[in-house]
């Protein structure tokens, strides 16, 4: 959560670039991340991970894009623990008890910034590097939609970034892939590969 307040700042970049007009993108991420190996042994969960990421971009007509975000990691847990509850009342009669397996997620968000060439037919495609940060909101082992259930932090932090990325406008529709190579192996992260796909509007 020490790096939240950096991410936050990284917006007040849209008022240090030369933005005389520009374009809002939305969409979505669907990809996968690897993690160091020793955080992954360490932390009880596989080396990789399914992530789903949530944008949005600002793209100057000085072709400097700014990108902020979501994402959920579905970790792939070598550590489940199941652990008996009661029922709240609202799913079942309040004072029964069943056995609940635990999940392991992580939430966190990124921001990142960095210059955007365009080529091709009517500049429809692009080339984007920018450097970035990415930060852990929560990251744990525990039983969902469970008021005192036991808990465990899995220790994936984010960090800073460098990323490529590709695409192409397709009608209304804008496709591409992303890669990113993080610069600290404290981490706990590698890379990441996404399919990205959204929209725009001026």
């Amino acid at each position: 959560m020490k790096k939240l307040p950096y991410i936050l700042a990284l917006p007040v970049l849209l008022w240090i670039a030369p933005i005389n007009g520009g374009q809002w993108n939305y969409g979505g991420q669907l990809g996968v991340i690897n993690f160091d190996n020793d955080t992954a042994r360490q932390q009880g969960i596989d080396n990789s991970a399914v992530i789903l990421s949530g944008y949005a971009e600002f793209q100057s007509d000085a072709l400097v894009a700014i990108s902020m975000g979501m994402e959920y990691l579905d970790y792939d847990d070598h550590e489940e623990f199941s652990q008996r509850v009661e029922w709240d009342g609202v799913f079942g009669s309040s004072g029964d008890t069943h056995v609940e397996s635990s999940d392991a997620y992580g939430f966190f968000a990124y921001a990142d910034a960095g210059p955007r060439w365009k080529f091709g037919t009517n500049k429809n495609s692009y080339v984007t590097t920018a450097i970035g940060l990415n930060t852990a909101i929560t990251s744990e082992r525990t039983i969902l939609n469970c008021a005192d259930c036991y808990a465990e932090d899995i220790d994936i932090d984010g960090g800073g970034y460098v990323k490529l990325a590709i695409g192409t406008k397709l009608g209304a529709v804008n496709v591409g892939l992303l890669y990113r190579e993080f610069l600290n192996d404290s981490s706990g992260m590698d890379n990441t590969m996404y399919l990205t796909i959204g929209t725009g509007f001026n």
